[in-house]
């Protein structure tokens, strides 16, 4: 595999990178749009790699789990803090970083993270969110025109363990 100025000159092996490389700039040059992959999945011209658009819901988990930061920082928005400080749960850890998609949260450094002014008013009940987002490769491409406050979110809807299974499903590519 070669990688020249951002572009994948290899064979349809290459991996995500080359979806993170050249996806965006195929976006930017108007030759495609990434809202066409958020009700079906599409192939990367350059890897044959899946391309799909995955919704990231504004819920009420991720609510508290926004609540337990603001309560860590006490309240302050330019106060910085490290997950693995504020949450003991591996699946904690890893679900607080999905608030930096509505701009509750953002990254303040490696491996640190603080509460946005948004975030705060947000936490306060001045102001709503979209209660969700489409992400493709940590990017947000599209916000859902419904918007929520943090008194008025809904429950995940993951309600048993199985159902978390349901949150990723693998598409195969049948050649």
């Amino acid at each position: 595999m070669l990688l020249f100025a951002g572009k994948c000159h290899g064979g349809p092996a290459i991996t995500k990178m080359c979806q993170q490389a050249n996806l965006f700039e195929q976006f930017k040059s108007g030759e495609d749009d990434p809202k066409n992959y958020i009700k079906k999945s599409g192939v990367c011209r350059y890897c044959a790699g899946i391309i799909r658009v995955r919704p990231k819901y504004l819920d009420k988990r991720l609510g508290e789990l926004a609540w337990t930061i603001y309560k860590f920082i006490g309240g302050a928005e330019h106060t910085t803090f490290r997950g693995d400080n504020v949450f003991s749960d591996h699946k904690d850890i890893s679900d607080f970083q999905k608030l930096g998609y509505f701009g509750i949260i953002e990254k303040a450094g490696h491996c640190r993270w603080g509460l946005t002014y948004q975030g705060k008013r947000f936490l306060e009940g001045k102001i709503q969110l979209p209660s969700r987002v489409w992400v493709l490769n940590n990017r947000i491409v599209d916000k859902d025109d419904t918007m929520v406050s943090i008194d008025r979110l809904e429950a995940r809807w993951q309600q048993e363990y199985q159902d978390y299974t349901l949150d990723y499903v693998p598409q195969l590519k049948i050649i």
